[in-house]
Order: structure tokens, then sequence, then C-alpha cells
């Protein structure tokens, strides 16, 4: 895999979630399918995503995506074209394949791709309100060397979130029911929920080392934890790192939703999906 030259500073990439972070603004697209109302059954419990920790028997890993030649489709032109890659917000990697791979997943379900020879792609069950079980999915990348899709039950270091942009509360990784209705769950999203929709764009690490450098760094640099600075010096990171990364798209093609129920929420009950990855070589 080829390299080239980045420029990574923590104080920028610290600034940025604090800037960018209350800039985003989803756009509504298409009306998704909506199933026959049914009403919840309430399940209470403290967990912020119950479902994660159970892990499913005999999920299927898959491999087969196709892929195209493909240069770099993200501009270097204007300065603030070159700004953008400097903070890490483009693809720095040399691109030269378009590669994609679709799925279809039904409530509960979780669904592992391997894209690259290191990475898995999973789409994992959960949700956000204990009173809604299972509202839709959470969208991990894993360095499977170390990690594996089940974050909760071994401590995942999710690669996508800390290289995307707002960093934090980053809702394009979180396929969820509510997302796509209004916020007395009595119709389509009116503009009036402000959550991604159809298409989530994100970039994405290539492993894990490259995961806890900016995590320990950053954690070190911001709040002077004694532990994250330990870690820090374990995982080092100077200015003049490449911190490779590129950028994928998650595109929802069809969707059916449950339990519309006014003043509950909406779970998702099975959704078809395209996703779209810009690689470099095969090793």
């Amino acid at each position: 895999m080829k390299k080239t030259r980045c420029i990574f500073t923590a104080m920028i990439l610290s600034f940025l979630s604090i800037f960018i972070g209350g800039c985003y603004q989803y756009g509504i697209t298409k009306t998704p399918v909506f199933a026959d109302a049914v009403a919840p059954s309430p399940t209470i419990t403290d967990e912020v995503n119950p479902t994660l920790t159970d892990k499913p028997v005999d999920v299927v890993v898959n491999n087969e995506m196709s892929c195209v030649p493909s240069g770099n489709p993200y501009k270097k032109d204007t300065d603030f074209d070159k700004y953008m890659y400097s903070v890490m917000e483009l693809p720095n990697i040399d691109i030269t394949r378009k590669c994609t791979f679709s799925g279809h997943i039904k409530k509960g379900e979780t669904y592992i791709h391997k894209f690259t020879k290191n990475l898995n792609f999973c789409l994992m069950p959960g949700g956000v309100f204990s009173d809604v079980p299972e509202e839709g999915w959470f969208i991990l990348i894993t360095d499977s060397r170390s990690r594996s899709c089940y974050g909760i039950q071994d401590g995942y270091d999710d690669l996508g979130p800390i290289i995307t942009p707002p960093y934090r509360g980053n809702m394009y990784f979180d396929i969820l029911g509510w997302h796509f209705r209004n916020k007395d769950n009595s119709g389509p999203n009116d503009g009036s929920v402000n959550a991604p929709q159809e298409v989530r764009e994100f970039n994405f690490l290539f492993s894990e080392e490259d995961y806890k450098k900016i995590w320990y760094s950053t954690r070190c640099s911001q709040w002077k934890f004694p532990e994250d600075c330990t870690s820090a010096t374990q995982y080092p990171m100077s200015h003049s790192d490449t911190i490779l990364h590129s950028r994928a798209q998650f595109i929802i093609n069809n969707l059916t939703l449950g339990n519309l129920v006014t003043d509950s929420h909406a779970w998702i009950e099975e959704m078809d999906f395209t996703v779209e990855v810009y690689l470099p070589d095969e090793d």
C-alpha cells in the first residue's frame, strides 16, 4: 500500500470535533416503506445498546464484492481542498479501485463483511431507546487481527467515527428507525428530526494501531488523564506520521419500518443496502 504524506495535528482534530459537531444538517430524500403499526413491547434496561452483548450463532462472514478501477474522486485543486486533506477529512491512500457489496438484513440479525485482508464491515443490532428493543443497527469497522464485531463484549476500537466528522455524537453510523420518522412518530420525517437518511458517507482507518495513536494522543493532550498519557507513550504519534484512511458510502436501497405508534419509536423491520468503498491495491 503506497503511502502519501499527510499532516496530522491532534489540536486541529479536537477543534473540528467541537466546531463541526453542531453544524451538520442531514437531508431528507425518499419516503421508506412502512409496515403495519404494532403495539410496542417495552423492555427496560440500563444498557445503551443492549443487544450488542448477545453473540448470534453461526453468523456468516461475507467476502464477495465487485471492484472496478478508480482513481481518487476527491479533488485537491483549491486551498480548501488541500486543507481538508491536511486535517484528514479526505482519503490519503493511493486509491486504485472502487469496490461494492450489497446485502439484505432483517430486524435482530447481524451482518459481517470482510472487505480488505484485515477489515470487517459490521451491522450490529441495537438501539438507543430502552422501551423499543432493536430499533436498527450500528455500523462498526473493526480490525479483524485483534477485534471482532461484537464490540461491547471485547472492548472494540471502531475505526470509523474517530476519523469521520463530527467525531463525537456521529449518527452516520447509526441506522435507526426513528431517523425516518417525525418527532412524535405520527408520520415520515418532515425535517423535524435532524438525522441522516438513506445515504451515509464516512471515513475509516486501516488498523487498530492507528486508532490508538489518535485516541490516546488526543485524550492525553486534552484531558491529561494519566492512564491515557501512559498509553500515548506506548502508541506514540508525531506530526510527520501518516495515518492511512479512506472513505466509504452506505446506501439504503429499500427500508421497511415497524412500530408506527404515535409517541413511541419506530424500528426497522428489514433493509436492502449497498456499500461502496475506495481501496488501494490489494496486498
